[in-house]
């Protein structure tokens, strides 16, 4: 077998804002984020708050929403990232919800990249 290494194209970043104030429950960024082309999302996150993390992912005009980190709770101020496949025109957007009845607020540093290979 041949193992071939490839530069990527380009890397762009989707979000324009890094530190965005979260309601628990509630979508992170005010309008989903849209891939480019195919390739891969970078997807860098640290909570203020602790609290589970879902990406919700359109895609063909199907939507779903599952959990990042299998589930388990971010700590707070905890640098994280998550690689996911991307395909062309697939819209996401971070759920993050808290894991105490009495926060319901957070500040959630986050980075999304589109790497195209």
């Amino acid at each position: 077998m041949v193992q071939v290494q490839c530069a990527p194209k380009y890397v762009t970043r989707l979000n324009s804002s890094t530190s965005i104030s979260a309601t628990s429950g509630s979508a992170i960024f005010s309008s989903p984020l849209t891939t480019p082309d195919y390739g891969t999302l970078h997807i860098l996150v640290s909570v203020s708050e602790p609290g589970t993390l879902q990406i919700q992912i359109t895609d063909a005009g199907n939507t779903t929403t599952t959990y990042l980190n299998a589930g388990n709770a971010l700590s707070a101020n905890t640098l994280y990232e998550f690689d996911i496949a991307a395909d062309f025109g697939m819209q996401i957007n971070l759920i993050w919800t808290s894991s105490s009845s009495t926060v319901t607020s957070a500040t959630v540093f986050v980075i999304v990249l589109f790497e195209q290979f």
